[in-house]
């Protein structure tokens, strides 16, 4: 099974799969490719930190299922190898994407008939104001934040206009509360 993790920067994303992995035994992160650094906050196995010249070559290859730029010149990308493991395999991944990648992934998973092996979870109703605070207090700068805040509009509109069949978890609650709820609903998938 694969738990697809997607909201707004600063809306907990990060902190739910941290959460999720540490919780449900056997489960691991979703391996993405990135030009960008390493973060204190990344999670174990998240990325692969590769150069902007690595990169290229890779998506030259045709390695990559999607690749993104969602904030930033930075890329990131996903294999079709890892994707693949990742819908037909035993195991649970976790992963964070955001909502441009979502449409490939769901046309992927229903070529080999596994759509069913996708959660989609999605982390919302979270107020600007909380959405901005979160992003002070992790200390993005401040044309960051305006930014990120723009994209929340952004990316909320998307994923109400996307066909896909997102599970809603209250960004508004605390760690432990979305934790328990995504949990709860990954043990009835």
């Amino acid at each position: 099974m694969f738990v697809s993790i997607t909201g707004p920067s600063g809306s907990g994303k990060t902190t739910l799969a941290r959460n999720l992995l540490k919780a449900l035994p056997g489960s691991q992160s979703l391996t993405s490719y990135t030009t960008r650094e390493r973060r204190e906050s990344d999670l174990p196995q998240e990325y692969t930190y590769i150069s902007k010249e690595g990169f290229s070559k890779l998506e030259g290859s045709g390695a990559f299922l999607w690749t993104t730029s969602p904030h930033s010149e930075v890329r990131y990308g996903t294999t079709n190898a890892d994707i693949y493991s990742a819908l037909t395999g035993n195991e649970l991944y976790v992963g964070i994407l955001v909502p441009a990648v979502l449409p490939v992934l769901k046309d992927y998973a229903e070529q080999l008939n596994r759509l069913s092996a996708i959660l989609f979870m999605y982390l919302s109703d979270i107020s600007t104001e909380e959405l901005e605070m979160r992003l002070k207090h992790r200390g993005d700068a401040p044309e960051d934040i305006e930014r990120r805040l723009r994209d929340k509009v952004m990316w909320n509109a998307q994923a109400r206009d996307m066909d896909i069949a997102f599970t809603h978890l209250n960004a508004s609650q605390t760690s432990e509360e979305i934790a328990s709820d995504a949990i709860e609903i990954i043990t009835r998938a």
